[in-house]
């Protein structure tokens, strides 16, 4: 089968939308010519990414570094030198770029600005487009293939400085290329993207930008699911992101926008939740020093009676069911505050070959649970645990302020241990103690959040020193309170002057080659 050289370019920068965008009038110009209402629109930038990975882009030729190459299928490399010489003598401009899809077909297309039209006329008509006869102020171009699943068509619409790119279109599809093209151009005319809030926040970043319309179909689940109605319009709206890319961070900002283009009012979750607290740095400050991972909430002021309403009519349960939700309901209520997770391992790469040999899980892992309670309550729940445990028989070691089981009774080694301390109820397969030199908790602020996952390892640890990563990383995914929004980060420290996917890369690749060997 013939190489479709644009194909590829089209796959390969396609790929790289997924983290890449730009500031600056180029961006802005093809937001231009993209219809406001679009279902799912890409922009991008590929100059950022490629530098960020430790390549160059440079006299209209892609350049990556070896390991990034090797991580590829086999055949890239031949197709990405190909895709080079092709784009070297095209007329395109490689720092801007944007791709937009409807939900109602599977054929994207690809926009372009254009620094040659001239130039880039030449190069597609010498890859074998013809020009099509279809009047319009853009001029169409069409390439017809063969190949062993049957034929296919590919098209390309210059308009002005900027080209529409289609690619695959098969033999019999519903699809109609050239009319979605003449729509896009008629639509982006009467209102564009550039117009909007969302388009200007999704090119507001250095590194990527979407802006992404609630499909029907979600909004369908959502309701079956029992969301509340007027929850339910947040996602009338759009929802976009934007990225940035500097030396040492990775980051993705997630913002949603009403139907009406304006930010989304997030008061209607007040009738839930108290959407202005804050995680808790005394619960953090449980959370064992093994534990690299963890998840918080605070959950100040939730109306369990409305919550429990709702799932009890979705879910159709019965008398009796809805009797057992309702005692549970009496526990749950007594929750205000930082509701709490950790998880570790205890011994780097060790612990992992151990769970293999023993599947010994208490004794590998460091995990940790923590629930702020209202005042008084932390004790009173753990008496009536003991009460629990009692009644089942289960043997336990008590003391004032909770208890402990010895694993060994069950037929594992280790222990669970249970206290409460203060308002809070903290249960981990550690001795509990109120501070316990968490790295990843006492280098970091997360009390500025609504609710945060985060997973972060320095050099020194014991797993960091097994895989030879000489970096300090941190991933972590942050909702801030009031606004709800969302923030996306990976952070990495080190003396190397790589970008940051450069590292990201190497630290993947030498993993790889670790697991392979346990």
């Amino acid at each position: 089968m013939k190489k479709n050289y644009l194909a590829f370019v089209c796959l390969f920068v396609a790929t790289m939308f997924t983290v890449s965008c730009s500031r600056g009038d180029k961006m802005k110009g093809l937001l231009e010519k993209i219809p406001d209402n679009s279902d799912v629109v890409f922009v991008g930038n590929l100059k950022t990414i490629v530098e960020s990975s430790g390549g160059s882009l440079e006299e209209g030729k892609i350049k990556l570094p070896s390991n990034i190459m090797e991580a590829f299928p086999n055949d890239v490399a031949g197709k990405l030198d190909d895709a080079n010489n092709f784009m070297k003598k095209s007329g395109i401009d490689l720092d801007a770029f944007a791709m937009t899809v409807g939900y109602d077909d599977n054929n994207p297309v690809l926009l372009f600005a254009l620094t040659d039209k001239e130039q880039f006329v030449n190069s597609i008509e010498k890859e074998g487009f013809k020009e099509s006869s279809v009047e319009s102020d853009a001029v169409f171009y069409v390439k017809t293939e063969d190949d062993y699943y049957g034929q296919f068509s590919s098209y390309i619409a210059v308009d002005g400085s900027y080209a529409y790119w289609i690619d695959k279109v098969w033999e019999g599809s519903d699809f109609k290329p050239l009319q979605t093209i003449q729509n896009m151009i008629n639509a982006a005319a009467e209102k564009n993207l550039s117009d909007t809030e969302y388009g200007k926040y999704a090119i507001g970043g250095n590194a990527g930008g979407l802006v992404l319309s609630w499909p029907d179909e979600l909004k369908e689940e959502l309701l079956r699911s029992g969301l509340p109605s007027e929850a339910l319009s947040v996602y009338d709206g759009y929802l976009c992101m934007r990225g940035n890319l500097e030396s040492d961070e990775c980051s993705v900002d997630i913002k949603m926008f009403g139907e009406d283009g304006k930010e989304i009012d997030n008061s209607i979750f007040s009738k839930f939740i108290d959407i202005s607290s804050t995680v808790s740095s005394d619960a953090l400050a449980m959370l064992g020093k093994d534990e690299f991972m963890f998840y918080a909430v605070s959950i100040k002021d939730f109306n369990w009676d409305e919550y429990t309403d709702m799932m009890s009519d979705v879910a159709q349960l019965s008398r009796s069911d809805r009797a057992q939700l309702n005692a549970m309901k009496s526990y749950l209520e007594k929750i205000d505050g930082t509701v709490a997770f950790g998880m570790g391992l205890t011994n780097g790469l060790e612990s992992i070959s151990n769970l293999e040999a023993n599947h010994d899980i208490m004794s590998q892992f460091s995990t940790t649970m923590v629930v702020e309670t209202k005042n008084g309550d932390a004790g009173q729940i753990v008496s009536d645990l003991k009460g629990l445990l009692e009644t089942s028989g289960i043997p336990f070691n008590e003391d004032e302020t909770g208890f402990s089981i010895d694993m060994a009774n069950m037929g594992t080694p280790g222990s669970v241990y249970v206290k409460a301390h203060g308002n809070m109820i903290v249960m981990s397969n550690n001795n509990i103690s109120e501070n316990n030199g968490n790295t990843l908790i006492d280098n970091g602020d997360f009390t500025k959040y609504l609710a945060v996952f985060c997973i972060g390892l320095d050099k020194e640890s014991k797993l960091m020193k097994d895989l030879d990563i000489d970096n300090d990383v941190k991933f972590g995914i942050y909702c801030k309170p009031e606004t709800m929004d969302v923030s996306i980060k990976l952070e990495m420290d080190g003396n190397s002057d790589a970008g940051i996917i450069a590292r990201f890369a190497d630290m993947i690749i030498g993993i790889r080659s670790h697991v392979d060997r346990i």
